[in-house]
């Protein structure tokens, strides 16, 4: 599914839109006792009694009385956009993720540059596989964040950067392992990495990573944007909402025969075996020449909400 291509900012309308209402309201009420004003001098000029106080509802509802048509157009516009104001917050109440929540990039206490690390070589990056540092996108529900360790694995070696800014980060990283490069040894008084959680999903939701990357096969690309040639610091590039995922479920081809996915091989003999219902399953579902993952039940709640 296709994530925005930046931030909204459709959030701060509403306060400009409350503000230039209340400017309504207060020239209304100026104008009206400007006119009220101006109506008693002419009675007094002419020797008439004022007019009746009344109050600014009353000469609301005299205005609409006479009139009705502008009226009536006012109050249909007024109620289309509380209605639409109305349904557009529903769709928000409960919902973690949205195009306010896209492109969340909150400082980190270590700029790790997944560009550099994991970007192709031909860019001159490492070009280095990402379940290498995220090992459990391929065996569990979390992909993980991989522990300080890991990146030692190399820069136990490799303690220069190619910035000034890289290598004071990988200070930081000796720092959080207890590692002295200077006496090649841990002094162990290891510091943790205080990360900040970058994607957040509610907890009735079910999104198991090695479903997505061990048996459906996909790039982590599809999920998490270019974090391999756009991105420094990890961002959250997709809204993650309910119709962002769903929407890929309704469109993603899967291919059954001829792979070496062995659920979907599976699936695929057992639907040719049933010469009744499998093959009429799979030339309904053939018949826009694929088969997306909604047909084989990808929509359904329990797949997500269990």
């Amino acid at each position: 599914a296709q994530a925005p291509t930046g931030p909204t900012d459709a959030g701060s309308l509403w306060p400009w839109m409350l503000v230039l209402i209340l400017l309504f309201v207060v020239v209304a009420l100026s104008l009206t006792g400007v006119k009220k004003s101006l109506a008693n001098a002419v009675q007094e000029a002419e020797g008439r009694e004022p007019l009746p106080d009344r109050t600014f509802v009353q000469s609301v509802q005299e205005w609409a009385w006479n009139n009705k048509g502008l009226a009536t157009v006012i109050g249909l516009a007024v109620t289309v956009w509380v209605v639409l104001a109305l349904w557009n917050f529903a769709w928000t109440i409960g919902v973690y993720g949205g195009d306010e929540v896209a492109h969340y990039r909150p400082e980190q206490p270590i700029a790790f540059n997944h560009t550099l690390h994991a970007g192709s070589a031909g860019d001159g990056n490492l070009a280095i596989n990402c379940q290498y540092c995220h090992s459990g996108a391929e065996k569990s529900k979390h992909a993980g964040i991989p522990s300080a360790n890991v990146c030692m694995n190399c820069h136990q070696a490799v303690n220069q950067g190619r910035t000034e800014a890289g290598t004071a980060d990988i200070q930081k990283i000796y720092a959080a392992v207890g590692w002295d490069p200077e006496t090649m040894k841990y002094t162990g008084e290891p510091e943790p990495i205080r990360w900040v959680k970058v994607h957040n999903l509610p907890d009735h939701v079910y999104f198991p990573h090695d479903a997505h990357v061990a048996v459906a096969k996909l790039e982590c690309q599809e999920c998490h944007g270019p974090i391999d040639k756009e991105m420094t610091v990890a961002e959250q590039w997709a809204p993650l909402t309910m119709g962002w995922c769903i929407e890929c479920h309704g469109d993603k081809a899967v291919k059954l025969a001829g792979t070496d996915n062995g659920y979907y091989e599976e699936m695929h003999r057992r639907l040719i075996e049933n010469e009744k219902l499998g093959h009429r399953e799979l030339k309904k579902w053939l018949e826009d020449e694929k088969v997306t993952v909604k047909e084989l039940g990808g929509w359904e709640c329990a797949k997500c909400h269990y």
